[in-house]
């Protein structure tokens, strides 16, 4: 009896810890597209600012590093993260816009530490920014998205 006893209480056991506390598996399509349209959006702000108000002090801090180079990476950039964004925003070519800023993303962690201007993100923004391109790759745009469903 007391066998018996111990298995319906692991078997009990077993079934709860299966659960979720909150089943909202619905959402799961909406997720992917949650983090598409923020990061989209991100990447909007990021190359509008990039372009258009922070570009003269951009440029300046650029040409320290890179005198000839300042003004290409400037637009080069801004344009990037533009093109970028708006594909993400509107789910058109999620794949390709992840393998984009996951390039993107790699590369400017790296040139984080030359560029010392305020409108360029920590490093750990462009880690977040790798791990979400590597899920959007992976997992496709999600709902709302010009992409069709793999």
């Amino acid at each position: 009896r007391i066998c018996h006893l111990l298995i319906h209480i692991a078997d009990m056991i077993h079934c709860f810890l299966m659960l979720n506390l909150f089943p909202i598996m619905f959402l799961a399509l909406r997720a992917h597209a949650l983090l598409r349209i923020v990061l989209g959006s991100t990447l909007l702000y990021l190359g509008y600012r990039h372009l258009i108000k922070d570009r003269a002090e951009l440029r300046a801090a650029l040409r320290k590093h890179w005198p000839r180079l300042a003004l290409f990476f400037v637009w080069y950039l801004g344009i990037v993260e533009l093109v970028t964004g708006g594909m993400f925003f509107v789910g058109a070519c999620t794949q390709i816009a992840a393998i984009i800023a996951i390039i993107m993303s790699v590369k400017m962690f790296i040139l984080r530490r030359r560029l010392a201007h305020s409108s360029i993100p920590q490093p750990l923004f462009y880690v977040l920014v790798l791990g979400i391109s590597i899920s959007l790759f992976i997992t496709g745009a999600g709902a709302l998205a010009f992409d069709l469903p793999i």
